[in-house]
C-alpha cells in the first residue's frame, strides 16, 4: 500500500473530532513501527535478552553510586 493510500486508511479510523495533533501521532506511530520492523529485518536491533542484561547492569552500577563505564 501506497504511502498515500495508508494516510486516506488513517484518516477513514479517526474520529470526526481529531486533532492535527492526533493525526501527527498516529502518523508517528506508524512510522515508528516501521522503522522498527525494518531494524529487526536488517539485523540492526539488539535482541531482548541482551537489552535486559545492559539495563540490568546499569540498575545496579546506580545502586552502587556509580554510572561512569
Amino acid at each position: 500500500m501506497s504511502v498515500k493510500e495508508q494516510v486516506h486508511a488513517l484518516a477513514d479510523q479517526l474520529s470526526e473530532e481529531a486533532t492535527w495533533e492526533e493525526v501527527a501521532y498516529e502518523i508517528y506511530v506508524r512510522q515508528s513501527i516501521e522503522q522498527g520492523l525494518a531494524d529487526v529485518a536488517a539485523s540492526r536491533a539488539v535482541p531482548e535478552e541482551e537489552a535486559k542484561e545492559y539495563l540490568q547492569q546499569l540498575i545496579e552500577k546506580r545502586r552502587a553510586g556509580s554510572l561512569e563505564q
